[in-house]
């Protein structure tokens, strides 16, 4: 409900863009969010990056 609301409350703003742990996608494409083409990081934590970059960008 919390997410609905801010959702709702960005009603104006053209892009939502999300960044969550890995294992909750089902949970944010019911609210109606979807996978992006491309997206750019950078982790400073070793553990974090290992998780969540690519192979290629480790």
């Amino acid at each position: 409900m919390l997410l609905e609301d801010i959702i709702q409350q960005l009603a104006d703003v053209s892009c939502i863009q999300l960044i969550a742990t890995t294992g909750n996608e089902p949970f944010y494409e019911k609210i109606g969010f979807k996978k992006l083409k491309m997206g750019m990081a950078i982790y400073k934590n070793l553990q974090l990056a290992e998780e969540y970059l690519e192979s290629n960008n480790s």
